[in-house]
């Protein structure tokens, strides 16, 4: 019995230069009515996320590349099996296919 391959589709990724931000003139306009120190307790507020984001996002980018390396290493090994003499062609593209969605999946992982 014959198996139809499973197709995954990549998610669909934004570019960062696409994500909409807010305008100095909106966000003057939000923070038109409140006094100096709740701005300046919103902005310190502001600067800690920031500042938990990149060290998240560097961490995060640390792990992706450690994958990365463990994920060629696979890469690598694949095409070393197949290109021995008799090596099956059906369990390389299957195993490359695995590869190829773990790749996407990283990438998209790191992303968010």
């Amino acid at each position: 019995m014959r198996r139809e391959p499973v197709v995954i589709a990549p998610p669909k990724l934004t570019p960062l230069d696409e994500i909409p931000l807010k305008s100095m003139a909106e966000l003057e306009s939000e923070y038109q009515n409140e006094d100096l120190d709740g701005m300046c307790a919103a902005h310190n507020d502001l600067i800690k996320d920031i500042i938990e984001k990149e060290e998240d996002l560097i961490s995060s980018h640390r792990t992706h590349i450690d994958a990365v390396v463990d994920i060629i290493k696979q890469d690598m090994s694949l095409l070393q099996v197949v290109d021995q003499p008799n090596s099956d062609i059906t369990s390389y593209v299957r195993e490359l296919d695995k590869i190829l969605v773990a790749k996407v999946e990283m990438i998209g992982q790191l992303r968010t």
